[in-house]
């Protein structure tokens, strides 16, 4: 049985648990030098900089590297992948971080060969379609609207439900080497590696609207601004970023009807989650099909895997920069 779990506020959790430690040494207990935070919370990051009193963040959950200063908190995140690793200086004033490429690093003796013969044990090196063309999966193209990589995980979670709509979150899309050549089932799993359903929901014409709306970045508590958050399968977005309101939105190639009711195929993730997709509750639920990666395994091998780009959504007044 599993033990009693409590979710408490992350900000105020760590503030006790800090008072706690200092409150430690003020009792003799051995000095405390640095104060350092270990956290998942992404964007949350930032109230625990201004919110405590500590010298250090060290953070996750969203993909993007950062290496900045808040309310004289050093803030860090190296990444995705192990791509980068942080060397952090606590006894620098302030405390200063600097991000190192493992290029040129040797692996471990032996470790490539004993994850093939893992892989090969569990049929995770079963080619389950090729593709022609490299289908990209980088942080840059999954955030920056519609994508290959996207439409084909919305086309699968709307093909298993048959639904009226495939949506998938752009954050639940992890990053790695494009896929290229033959595909195998351990790089369906890499892409979403999840354990959860796909399941299917049931909205209305208005819910799903502000679903829509909710793909953009205003509208998200998770990521940086100028992400995108959402790819959707048998529909269509234009979304004016000036304005920061949906220009026209459709399913099916029909005006959304706010009093009609639509089916969309989506991760379960979404179902109980605030940061991306609000609007989606569970209340909305109403199937579910298989695994999700094992669905994109499924869809592989019976329609194959050659997603093109559509222009199912369109994003006007869109702010380009450099690098």
């Amino acid at each position: 049985m599993a033990a009693d779990l409590s979710f408490d506020d992350p900000v105020a959790a760590a503030g006790e648990a800090l008072a706690e430690m200092r409150a430690s040494v003020a009792d003799g207990a051995e000095g405390l030098d640095h104060a350092v935070v270990l956290s998942h919370l992404g964007a949350g990051d930032d109230d625990l900089a201004r919110e405590l009193d500590v010298d250090a963040v060290l953070g996750g959950h969203v993909h993007s590297r950062r290496n900045e200063t808040v309310a004289d908190a050093l803030l860090v995140r190296p990444g995705v992948n192990g791509e980068a690793v942080a060397d952090v200086d606590l006894d620098a004033e302030p405390p200063t971080a600097t991000l190192h490429e493992p290029e040129g690093a040797d692996p471990a003796p032996g470790l490539k060969d004993a994850l093939a013969e893992r892989m090969a044990a569990a049929d995770l090196d079963e080619v389950v379609d090729g593709v022609a063309e490299p289908i990209d999966r980088s942080g840059e193209v999954v955030h920056g609207g519609e994508c290959r990589v996207g439409n084909f995980v919305a086309d699968a979670f709307r093909w298993v439900h048959d639904a009226d709509v495939g949506l998938s979150n752009a954050g639940g899309l992890r990053q790695g080497d494009p896929f290229d050549g033959d595909v195998t089932k351990a790089d369906l799993i890499s892409l979403i590696p999840f354990e959860e359903p796909v399941t299917l929901a049931s909205v209305t014409g208005a819910e799903l609207h502000d679903v829509f709306r909710e793909m953009a970045a205003p509208d998200v508590d998770f990521g940086e601004d100028d992400w995108w958050h959402g790819h959707v399968s048998n529909a269509r977005l234009v979304w004016d970023a000036d304005a920061e309101l949906i220009a026209e939105a459709t399913v099916d190639g029909e005006p959304i009807d706010p009093d009609a009711r639509y089916t969309v195929a989506v991760s379960e993730y979404l179902l109980h989650s605030k940061h991306e997709f609000p609007t989606l509750s569970e209340r909305h639920r109403v199937d579910e099909a298989g695994i999700q990666y094992e669905v994109l395994a499924d869809y592989a091998r019976e329609r194959g895997i050659d997603p093109e780009i559509e222009g199912r959504i369109e994003i006007l007044n869109q702010v380009v920069t450099d690098g």
